[in-house]
């Protein structure tokens, strides 16, 4: 009798759970769910239900299920595909598709076009990788970006005397800084940190702000060695949401959130920068 009822109580828990692709057995399926759950607590406006019932039943879920799709260019439903799933697995922009559908609801860019500054955090910077290096690609990237639109920048000094560490950038205009996985401290509001090493790898704010974090855990690099995370291809993205960009769906883009090695503007990237600078 015990048997039958374990076997029952099996078969109920495995056809409740959303069907995944080629998972068949409940124990993965259940992994898997508890995965997505996690990866849209993260990048998402997804609500954990307060009752206790199947998450993937409420309609927040579903929601944000569909949002997360629809910033990584999927087909916008609530089906779950091993390309879902491999997308999710992979570093990526610390920007969150919840934020950026508010943020951008309005036009977000610098009021000034011809005078975007910039400062370096020379107190933050990665201690292996050589200042100079840094610094270029860091200039390298509002260099690229403004070869496609119709803005100037300028280098100002790191700004002191605040007593708000967040109230800098303010000043700084763009601010390039390493940060560790704890820095709230860092940013005018509360849950911005990091999550280790992998996942997150970088995170920027958006006009009238600017500032740029990265991930001091990761293991960055300016020579595309394996294993390395490329400083220049997460500079380009994060650079994007400074000067104002959202995510594209674009594979191609530099602002796809996921990362990729991506060396060069994409003609999506361009259209976006054309649309707010000209």
């Amino acid at each position: 009798m015990i048997s039958i009822y374990l076997s029952c109580l099996f078969i109920a828990f495995a056809t409740a759970l959303p069907r995944v692709d080629k998972y068949d057995t409940s124990l993965e399926n259940y992994e898997i769910m508890a995965e997505i759950e996690e990866y849209l607590l993260q990048f998402s406006d997804y609500q954990k239900p307060q009752e206790l019932t199947s998450f993937w039943e409420s309609d927040s879920y579903k929601d944000s299920l569909i949002g997360a799709k629809r910033e990584l260019g999927l087909e916008e439903n609530t089906e779950i595909t091993s390309e879902f799933l491999d997308l999710i697995r992979q570093d990526r922009c610390g920007n969150s598709e919840s934020k950026e559908s508010l943020a951008f609801s309005a036009v977000l860019k610098w009021p000034n076009k011809n005078d975007i500054t910039y400062c370096i955090d020379y107190d933050n910077l990665h201690p292996t990788i050589p200042v100079s290096k840094q610094v270029g690609i860091f200039e390298q990237g509002l260099i690229d970006w403004n070869k496609y639109a119709n803005f100037k920048v300028r280098r100002v000094a790191f700004p002191k005397g605040y007593t708000k560490f967040w109230k800098f950038q303010l000043a700084c205009g763009i601010a390039f800084r390493f940060a560790p996985k704890y820095h709230d401290y860092m940013h005018s509001g509360s849950n911005y940190n990091f999550d280790g090493r992998g996942k997150v790898l970088a995170h920027a704010t958006l006009p009238q702000d600017g500032d740029i974090h990265y991930d001091m855990a990761e293991p960055w690099a300016t020579d595309g060695s394996s294993g390395t995370k490329d400083l220049y291809s997460v500079t380009i993205h994060e650079l994007g949401h400074s000067l104002g960009l959202a995510h594209s769906r674009e594979r191609s883009a530099v602002m796809y959130p996921i990362y990729g090695y991506k060396k060069k503007i994409s003609s999506d990237d361009i259209n976006g920068i054309r649309a707010l600078y000209g």
